[in-house]
């Protein structure tokens, strides 16, 4: 589960896969010069590490770049993560954090929020939710809607309260049918998830398909007036 910041500049690994149960931030040209060489990676040290109970096993994760500027030869990256985990609240329980990276003379230091409960109107997502590269929608399954059935929907994290470990969103898009896992293209025009045919959820390269369950993967446009996704 490692995941790429939308920037190439590091490679994340959540806590349920390393030895330290932290968050680790690897820097990714040294990785890929290892990997270039064929050099094992093993002892390369993470750029950062998150240590803390909120973070202590988490998974699942992608990353969005939520700003980045240079002033007077400082510059700060927001990087933020979405993650489930097994911690608090109960699984999948999605949250996000808010890393701020700060580089100056070569040296680099990194701030992280404290966890924050993500989009209260996202629940039984069967662990589903991406993040899309910009850091500000969430694509999800949402499965709150019964007696209606299941729908792809996309959120906007409009607001953060790392005090009350909290986040508001509000709902942009409905697909109006359900689909599988989906993801934002790097400049937030597309989107693409996968439809199965009697079992939304089914995985669809993991061992083959039983009969008579269909899978297709699509692309679809998103269109946006100011900023915001309207269709």
């Amino acid at each position: 589960d490692a995941v790429a910041t939308p920037d190439g500049r590091y490679m994340t690994v959540p806590s349920h896969y390393t030895s330290t149960h932290t968050v680790n931030f690897y820097d990714l040209g040294t990785l890929l010069e290892r990997l270039e060489k064929g050099q094992d990676a093993a002892d390369v040290p993470p750029v950062f590490v998150h240590n803390s109970p909120e973070v202590y096993d988490v998974y699942y994760q992608s990353v969005g770049v939520l700003s980045q500027e240079t002033t007077a030869g400082i510059e700060r990256t927001t990087y933020r993560m979405m993650f489930s985990g097994s911690v608090k609240p109960a699984p999948p329980g999605f949250r996000i954090v808010d890393y701020v990276f700060t580089k100056q003379g070569g040296q680099v230091t990194v701030q992280p929020t404290v966890p924050m409960r993500l989009c209260p109107q996202i629940v039984r997502d069967l662990a589903t939710p991406f993040i899309s590269k910009d850091g500000r929608f969430v694509i999800a399954h949402d499965d709150s809607n019964a007696p209606r059935p299941p729908s792809l929907k996309i959120f906007e994290i409009t607001g953060t309260d790392p005090a009350g470990q909290s986040t508001t969103c509000r709902q942009v898009m409905d697909f109006g049918f359900p689909a599988g896992k989906a993801d934002f293209s790097y400049d937030g025009s597309r989107v693409t998830f996968h439809l199965a045919t009697f079992d939304y959820i089914a995985a669809f390269i993991d061992g083959g398909l039983r009969s008579p369950i269909m899978t297709d993967v699509v692309v679809a446009d998103l269109v946006r007036s100011n900023g915001q996704i309207t269709g």
